[in-house]
Parts: C-alpha cells; structure tokens; sequence
C-alpha cells in the first residue's frame, strides 16, 4: 500500500514519457499486489493507450494476471502467449510461466509441460524463470503420476541450475517422491 500511494504522488510530476513509463509500471505491479485488480487493470490500459513502450510488457503481462484473477483462465492464456511472444524480457519469462501455470490449473497437464519447455530456448537468458518452469514441469509429471520423469526432471534442476534456493527446493521434493 504505501508503494502505491507513494507511486500514486509521484504520478502528476512525471512529465515526461520516460518517468511515465516508470511511475505506471510502479502502479501497475502495487496495484495488483495489493488486490486493485479493476485499478490495475485500468492502469494497464492507460499505458496501453498512451503507447509508453518501456511499460507495455509489464502492462500487457498484468492484463493477463487480471483476467486469470478475475477466472477468466482461456483469456488469459491467450494474453500470456501473446506477450511471451511479443516480449524477450522478462515480463515475456514471466507470461510463459504464467501460460503454464494456466494450463495446470486447468489440469491439462500435458499441455502446460510442451508450454513450459519453451522457456528453456525461449528465455535462456532469465535462468531464474527456467527453473521455475522446470520445477513446474515435475509437479505436472508427479501429478501424471510419470515419478521417473518428475525425478529426472528435478535431478536436472539441481544439476544445472545455479540458484541455490531452487536446488534446495528440487532437493526437498524429490526427496518427498
């Protein structure tokens, strides 16, 4: 709340397109952190329409994150690949988990672990976001009840991944496998 406020008192001084962009994706994230989904989604649609580009990835993604909050799950898989295409940062990382994440809500487990191995060649450069993926990729596996392929999954994680806090939680769940 009181990084919305603050982004909120910030927003009649930002003049320019550049500190626009940075107050908008300010709202936009604390927003939506803080529950404010019409308001976040008002947010996105203002850069949208304002067309400041350093925010329309962080504004497109949120949209998705609205509609997927709002049960609105087609809609928003439709948002989240369409901004995992468009984008290569790491609002386009973020859209493809989210795409998958979809389709595991949805229980179509299948098809969120073809989403998910995406991210590897797609986005190999946020390594952070394709451990995430991968991780997701073995709750899909266990949840087919394929534990061989859940356990290579997360030996691959631990293996390959750099970020000690994802191995340590590969770790703990092939452990519980």
């Amino acid at each position: 709340q009181a990084a919305f406020n603050r982004y909120r008192s910030l927003q009649p001084q930002a003049t320019d397109n550049r500190n626009l962009a940075r107050v908008m994706t300010g709202l936009i994230r604390s927003s939506f952190q803080i529950g404010q989904i019409a308001q976040t989604e008002s947010f996105c649609n203002e850069v949208i329409s304002r067309n400041l580009s350093a925010a329309r990835g962080v504004a497109e993604l949120h949209l998705g994150k609205t509609m997927l909050e709002r049960t609105q799950p087609d809609r928003a898989l439709t948002q989240f690949r369409q901004v995992a295409s468009n984008y290569t940062d790491v609002s386009g990382a973020e859209a493809l988990y989210l795409a998958g994440v979809t389709l595991r809500l949805q229980k179509n487990y299948n098809a969120s672990i073809n989403e998910l191995t995406k991210m590897k060649t797609q986005f190999e450069h946020h390594p952070e976001w394709v451990a995430e993926a991968f991780m997701l990729v073995a709750e899909n596996y266990i949840d087919l009840n394929n534990l061989f392929q859940a356990r290579a999954t997360l030996n691959s994680i631990i293996d390959y991944t750099k970020d000690d806090t994802i191995k340590q939680r590969a770790r703990k769940r092939l452990s519980e496998i």
